[in-house]
C-alpha cells in the first residue's frame, strides 16, 4: 500500500486483514466494525484514511451481502459520512473541533432494522437504515 501521509495516519497491516476476514468469513453475524482511521475516502479527507482503505474495501467485497452493516473511525476530526454497496461508513466528529464548552460524543443504539447514533453537542445525529 502507498502511505499518504508521513508521520501519523496507518494502515492495517496484512495480519489484521487476515484475522478481519477470517473472522467475518466464519460468522454468520452481521458486523459493526470501529477503526481509529476511515476505511474510505469518501467518509473522511483522504490524508485521514487508513493508507490501504482500498484492501480492506475489496475484503468487504467478497463477503456476503449484509455481513458488515457499519464501519465507525474518528481521526478526521470534522466528521463525515459515506455508504458503499449497502455498507454505512461514519467518521465521528472529534471534540478538538468543537467549540469550548460544547459537548461531543455519541451513543450507538441497534435495532433489528436500523442504527441509531445519538449525539451530544457538537457530535452529529444519524439514522443507518440496514
Amino acid at each position: 500500500y502507498q502511505r499518504r501521509v508521513r508521520g501519523w495516519g496507518g494502515a492495517i497491516d496484512d495480519e489484521q486483514l487476515a484475522w478481519l476476514e477470517k473472522t467475518l468469513q466464519e460468522s454468520s453475524l452481521p458486523a459493526l466494525i470501529f477503526s481509529h482511521v476511515a476505511l474510505i475516502d469518501k467518509a473522511a479527507r483522504p490524508t485521514h484514511t487508513a493508507w490501504n482503505s482500498e484492501s480492506v474495501l475489496e475484503l468487504f467485497d467478497r463477503l456476503p451481502a449484509g455481513r458488515v452493516h457499519a464501519c465507525f473511525s474518528g481521526h478526521d476530526h470534522a466528521g463525515g459520512y459515506a455508504e458503499r454497496n449497502g455498507v454505512h461508513f461514519v467518521t465521528l466528529q472529534g471534540m478538538l473541533e468543537a467549540p469550548l464548552d460544547t459537548p461531543c460524543h455519541a451513543i450507538l443504539q441497534v435495532f433489528a432494522d436500523r442504527l441509531e447514533l445519538v449525539g451530544e453537542g457538537f457530535a452529529q445525529s444519524r439514522t443507518l437504515k440496514l
